[in-house]
């Protein structure tokens, strides 16, 4: 059974005493953990033993400053195509955990640990659907190809005179759609969307749109899979050689 409750709303204090009230007055711990807003399993765990009562601390298991580190990781993953998924960033948690001494397993952490996490920075973390990025487009990404890009793109549009003339400046676009491809969410920087460096999988289809800098656009222009393009050039050919063969 799920437990949807707020992760750890209860005090130290009161885990004791429900501990306390099943292991002296003999109480049910499905009616104690209900009363004390203590989800079952985490109080079954510490009547049969396998947890210490003592260890329901609120604290988290890294520093301030150990989370601030996670952080900037993580958004530096996801700026690059390579987003930490949920569990992922269960399991490196984990290692990092045991590597500090905090732990004496590499288990990941738990999914509640993670929902702390994302609660605690949330002005600068959130789980989102990330975009496809190809894997060749990501290694050309990068800040010096960006800024020789508009370097370059400035010096022709001054060479051109089309600084102020907007209406004369088209910019083309493509993506493609494939039905196959779904991501899953990964953990990004607050206002920016991620990608995620992918490889192609399925066959896509692909549109294009195309707009000039004044705001006015074209009707979108759609490619499909050129199954049916293939047969009619076999058709054509069919037709030429029956042609050349009733001439002769």
């Amino acid at each position: 059974m799920k437990y949807w409750g707020k992760y750890r709303n209860y005090s130290p204090e009161r885990m004791l005493k429900a501990v306390d009230e099943v292991k002296l007055k003999k109480a049910s711990i499905r009616r104690v953990a209900g009363e004390y807003g203590i989800p079952y399993q985490t109080l079954r765990d510490r009547i049969s033993g396998k947890v210490d009562p003592m260890k329901c601390t609120t604290e988290t298991i890294f520093t301030k400053d150990e989370e601030v580190g996670i952080v900037e990781h993580a958004e530096d993953r996801a700026r690059l195509g390579y987003g930490f998924s949920v569990t992922e960033m269960q399991r490196e948690a984990g290692r990092l955990a045991h590597t500090l001494g905090r732990r004496d397993t590499t288990k990941p952490l738990s999914i509640n640990w993670v929902y702390g996490f994302l609660k605690r920075w949330e002005s600068r973390l959130k789980s989102a659907k990330p975009s496809a990025l190809d894997a060749y487009r990501a290694q050309s990404c990068t800040p010096e190809s960006v800024a020789a890009y508009f370097t370059n793109l400035e010096t022709t549009m001054t060479r051109l005179d089309l600084l102020n003339k907007p209406q004369f400046v088209f910019n083309m676009d493509e993506t493609g759609i494939s039905p196959e491809h779904r991501p899953s969410n990964v953990l990004a920087p607050k206002n920016e969307k991620p990608n995620t460096v992918t490889s192609p999988r399925s066959a896509t289809t692909t549109m294009i749109a195309c707009a000039n800098a004044s705001g006015s656009c074209i009707p979108p222009y759609f490619v499909f899979k050129g199954e049916t393009v293939i047969r009619l050039v076999v058709a054509v050919d069919d037709v030429y050689s029956l042609l050349s063969v009733s001439s002769t």
